[in-house]
């Protein structure tokens, strides 16, 4: 059988309901109809599988997308916490880098107290002083009552004295110091620069006296302070009565 007599025993069957006859043919314009028929037919069977193929790839193409995207945004979010993690470990290795070198350096280098930190400015006032172009007598005279004189208000926690000599007079003497060194340098030597060398060292021996009359104002007050308290004996002992008269002095004497 041709496909030509298998077509038309189809269509026969589509149109009439039953088995064709042998040698039934169908007329052409029936064909015509019963074709366009199965043609109709299988395009409504077709259309909605080729519709439920494309939801299917559609679908999967939608899952595929935002699985994709959730992948990386989960991925991203995964990096970002690890990132900030990492980050979080290191400022805290940091930190405690930071107070353990801390720890060890204030253990090694203890913080000074202002009273030492005014003895090593004082001592390097000393040894710039040492250094400088001057006669030996100013020199020694300035650096002895810079040591006199600091210890004693020291000594006696003169912290009024002691300030002054801090903020404003010990810099003030630096920057001399630091002024005749850089005089010194000059090779020329006109009559401006012999004036001003010689003004600062009039200065360092009006220095060297203050410091002198502050170390004899503390001597000066131990004294009164040490009068005082004898006296203050004394008056007890006259009091109660343990100190001999004059007319018992003389009346020993005689006997």
């Amino acid at each position: 059988m041709n496909v030509t007599n298998l077509f038309n025993n189809v269509s026969l069957f589509l149109l009439t309901g039953r088995p064709p006859d042998v040698g039934e043919t169908m007329p052409v314009s029936d064909m015509n109809n019963a074709l366009q028929n199965m043609t109709d037919a299988m395009m409504r069977l077709m259309l909605p599988l080729f519709g439920l193929v494309f939801m299917c790839i559609f679908v999967k193409f939608i899952l595929h997308f935002f699985g994709s995207r959730d992948y990386q945004s989960s991925s991203t979010i995964d990096s970002d916490i690890k990132k900030e993690e990492f980050e979080e470990k290191r400022n805290n290795k940091k930190t405690a880098d930071e107070i353990k070198e801390n720890i060890i350096k204030d253990i090694k280098e203890p913080e000074l107290s202002e009273i030492e930190k005014f003895k090593l400015l004082i001592s390097d006032c000393i040894a710039k002083i040492s250094q400088l172009d001057i006669t030996n007598e100013i020199k020694d005279n300035l650096n002895e009552a810079l040591n006199k004189s600091i210890n004693k208000m020291i000594e006696k926690n003169d912290e009024i004295n002691i300030e002054k000599l801090k903020t404003f007079y010990i810099p003030e003497l630096l920057k001399l110091i630091d002024k005749y060194e850089k005089l010194s340098l000059h090779k020329l030597s006109t009559n401006t620069i012999k004036t001003a060398k010689n003004q600062i060292i009039d200065t360092f021996v009006k220095f060297t006296d203050a410091l002198n009359i502050l170390q004899e104002n503390h001597i000066n007050k131990e004294a009164t302070q040490a009068s005082v308290a004898a006296q203050v004996l004394n008056d007890k002992l006259n009091l109660d009565g343990l100190v001999r008269s004059k007319f018992e002095d003389i009346k020993n004497e005689i006997d």
